[in-house]
């Protein structure tokens, strides 16, 4: 009877010890268990990821869709503009002669353009046709709400990039291009807008761009003439050494606008007669 206690002690020292055991084992699976829970929160992170991902991709390809729907739909626009600005300069040239003291506001109606790249592609189009074209650019400048950064947007094709080549869709002589540019510049000289401080920067920097890329030859008449039209258009001949432009005014010393430009630099008509050389610039 006596050893039933003592073996009853040795039982419950020996259940204490199995439950100390389970207990550590517990503490040693809890981190595991926990790190389970973490895994398959993150493996649910990543099906809600993939599902968001998916999504945003169906959005991305609809707007790409919804793009090139609408490009298509602006370059059929834009060249829709181009044969009806054609039809109305044909129109005009076909006018009789009694009907040439007909206001601006009634013969011509001019069209919007809100970007330069149309106003160029416009220009390349129907530059052979100066005369009227002058009168055309005139009344277009005076609609625009800045004709002055619409001019200066327009400049981008003087020095094209590879990029603007393929944006315009057109094959083009440069010298086409250079012509239509030096025109716009030439016409918003006579317009005389107001040029904001913002605007006047860009053409400063589009200046030095020029200026980076200009080979000062003869034959690159046209180069020249643009970069000078260009300054003295938007008030830069200030920020360029007098005896720098004086030897640019050489190159285009044959051009009927090389006296203007002598005023502007403020370049004596003596000191340009002796700089300008034999070989002659035809005027376009």
């Amino acid at each position: 009877m006596e050893e039933w206690p003592s073996e009853l002690e040795f039982k419950e020292r020996e259940l204490e010890g199995w439950f100390e055991k389970l207990e550590l084992k517990e503490k040693q699976f809890e981190p595991k268990l926990e790190e389970l829970h973490l895994m398959d929160k993150r493996v649910n992170e990543c099906l809600n990821e993939a599902k968001e991902l998916e999504l945003k991709q169906k959005e991305v390809d609809s707007i790409r869709k919804s793009t090139e729907t609408n490009t298509k739909k602006e370059r059929l626009k834009k060249k829709t503009s181009v044969l009806d600005s054609q039809a109305k300069i044909e129109q005009l040239e076909h006018t009789p002669a009694n009907n040439a003291t007909v206001p601006l506001s009634k013969s011509i109606q001019p069209r919007i353009y809100r970007n330069g790249r149309d106003l160029q592609l416009f220009l390349n189009e129907h530059l052979k046709r100066h005369d009227l074209l002058g009168t055309e650019i005139s009344a277009i400048l005076q609609a625009s709400s800045d004709p002055a950064k619409l001019v200066l947007d327009a400049m981008q094709g003087f020095y094209p990039s590879n990029s603007v080549v393929e944006n315009w869709e057109c094959d083009f002589d440069l010298s086409v291009i250079r012509r239509s540019c030096i025109l716009l510049l030439q016409e918003l000289k006579r317009v005389s807008p107001q040029i904001n401080p913002q605007v006047r920067g860009e053409a400063k920097k589009l200046a030095g761009d020029w200026k980076d890329k200009m080979i000062v030859v003869v034959e690159n008449w046209l180069e020249v003439l643009g970069f000078l039209l260009l300054l003295t258009t938007y008030d830069l001949t200030s920020t360029y050494d007098e005896n720098e432009l004086q030897s640019l005014l050489v190159v285009v010393s044959q051009h009927s606008l090389a006296t203007e430009f002598s005023q502007a630099f403020g370049i004596s008509d003596k000191a340009n007669e002796s700089s300008i050389i034999s070989s002659p610039v035809k005027n376009w």
